[in-house]
């Protein structure tokens, strides 16, 4: 029931198309020949310029895109499942006997976790949601079965432990809730109280753990995949628990994507977390033996949980909603565990449940009306230029989007607020450069050309664009020197053999123009198929 019901809430999602990331993972990877094309992945990174290995999760996008192209509603049926499944695994994870909760309870709990706003926003994007669906679809599974104790489930566990390592690199913290369970005696079967005990129980963990790391080592060469933020951002790791909890308790209806720390901040917001700390911290205090270790349980769980993006190490984006998922359960059922201290068949859990129907609905609302935003990716890209105008991230995208679109216009305006907010960003600079070209407003490239040649002195589109619009121009000397500057860093540059010859005939350098038209010739017989008679053609 409890799957069927996340299933029908996030079913619009079916109707939905690509958007940002999905664009790189998915439509323009080639499409894979074989199976055995898809096992590739094994060997490579998840993300050319980001250390990141996660094969299991992409070899399930090359291994649909193998099976059915590049049609979208397959790749969101499977996120789909995943969601629905990770309810049903939560739900078991609650059912522990550890844990002590009821059917009713357990049941609104990991529907509330399943339908939260946080789990929409790795439901509705294909290719970064899946990249945390499935690594936690993995963990859950692997803790379900740990808790229960006994050695086929503590096989199986490994098992698991070892798909979840290969799906995302969050996965390392699952030893750590393994060992946090057993110590506060709440697993099934928790090793005895000698180190030798412990280390028969935990040595295959940290066997797999090991050969991970040590393929992990292999494949990005090496150290320095990883730098430390914490000390160039020492206030990360609190404004990441404090940004975990205020998406938890206070979700926006809107979509604030990957939001900057001026953005999501609220000093009402830092008051009630701060707040419900304290009398979390006194509930526990108060209370003895087994309701309150697992309080301490599930309060361990979602830091725990946020432990790989605590910006202690740097990563992509500081904050994101995607990145609170996981450790939403700890905050789940520390709600569930509270209400638990009444039976579900008294009047006061009688009120619980009725208080856990309604967050559950309410969750459920805002999930559905944050869809509307994932719908396709100019709707996406709309709403994250609105919510957060100063993101220059947001607009490059958009820039992209429009030049995609041929819609140079408005690329070009999104381009000039990327330059505005990151003055000193290439690729942006060399995009508005361009765009300005195809408008047929050479003057006002040029200035964004020079820049590029600034900020990119060896790359030879930038120099090819810059020395292109000189020439349109008449600046014939600046022209040549840097078209043949392009033409030196990249030798095989038709276009800018073409672009040489005007400015050089107009200089009376007839023999060098004779050259480049020579080389152009050349390269159009070579591409068209066909030969074009005359040894020595002339300008």
């Amino acid at each position: 029931m409890l799957a069927v019901v996340i299933a029908a809430i996030y079913a619009p999602s079916l109707q939905h198309g690509f958007l940002y990331d999905d664009n790189k993972l998915i439509l323009m990877e080639p499409t894979p020949d074989s199976l055995g094309d898809v096992a590739t992945v094994f060997r490579e990174r998840h993300w050319p310029t980001l250390p990141y290995y996660r094969p299991l999760a992409r070899a399930t996008m090359l291994g649909q895109k193998y099976l059915h192209g590049d049609e979208a509603a397959p790749f969101h049926a499977l996120n789909l499942f995943l969601i629905a499944a990770i309810g049903g695994l939560a739900y078991a994870v609650l059912r522990a006997p550890g844990f002590g909760l009821s059917s009713p309870y357990a049941l609104l709990g990991a529907g509330i976790f399943a339908l939260h706003p946080v789990a929409s926003s790795c439901v509705y994007p294909i290719a970064s949601g899946r990249e945390t669906l499935i690594p936690v679809f993995f963990m859950l599974a692997s803790f379900a079965f740990y808790v229960r104790g006994g050695s086929v489930r503590y096989g199986f566990a490994l098992l698991l432990f070892a798909c979840a390592l290969l799906s995302k690199e969050q996965a390392v913290v699952l030893p750590i809730l393994f060992v946090l369970v057993d110590a506060l005696g709440l697993s099934a079967s928790p090793p005895k109280r000698t180190r030798m005990a412990w280390g028969v129980r935990y040595a295959p963990m940290l066997l797999v753990l090991a050969i991970y790391l040590v393929f992990r080592w292999q494949l990005f060469g090496g150290a320095g995949e990883y730098d430390l933020a914490i000390f160039s951002h020492p206030l990360g790791p609190p404004l990441s628990l404090l940004y975990a909890m205020q998406a938890l308790l206070f979700p926006n209806v809107d979509l604030f994507y990957e939001p900057r720390f001026g953005i999501w901040f609220s000093v009402r917001g830092l008051v009630a977390c701060l707040a419900l700390a304290v009398a979390l911290g006194a509930v526990v205090r108060r209370s003895e033996g087994e309701p309150r270790r697992r309080l301490l349980f599930w309060m361990g769980w979602f830091a725990i949980g946020l432990l790989p993006t605590l910006n202690i190490l740097e990563q992509e984006a500081r904050f994101a909603e995607r990145y609170v998922f996981l450790a939403a359960l700890g905050g789940v059922a520390l709600l569930a565990t509270l209400a638990s201290r009444f039976p579900h068949s008294s009047a006061v859990g009688r009120g619980w449940l009725a208080v856990g129907c309604l967050l559950a609905m309410g969750c459920a609302a805002i999930s559905v009306h944050r869809g509307a935003f994932y719908a396709s990716e100019r709707a996406f890209l709309d709403r994250w230029v609105e919510s957060d105008p100063a993101s220059g991230q947001a607009h490059l995208s958009l820039g992209k989007w429009y030049d995609d679109h041929e819609q140079y216009e408005q690329a070009v305006a999104s381009y000039v607020a990327v330059a505005a907010l990151w003055p000193r960003h290439f690729k942006s600079r060399l995009r508005l450069a361009n765009d300005l070209v195809r408008l047929n407003r050479h003057k006002e490239a040029i200035p964004h050309f020079r820049i590029a040649v600034e900020l990119g002195p060896d790359s030879a589109e930038a120099h090819y664009g810059y020395g292109a619009s000189l020439a349109y121009l008449g600046k014939n000397e600046m022209a040549v020197e840097s078209l043949e500057r392009a033409i030196e860093l990249r030798p095989d540059y038709p276009q800018a053999s073409q672009a040489l010859i005007p400015p050089l005939v107009q200089l009376g350098r007839m023999e060098q123009a004779q050259v480049h038209l020579r080389k152009a010739l050349e390269h159009h017989n070579r591409t068209s198929g066909k030969s074009v008679p005359g040894a020595n053609p002339q300008p």
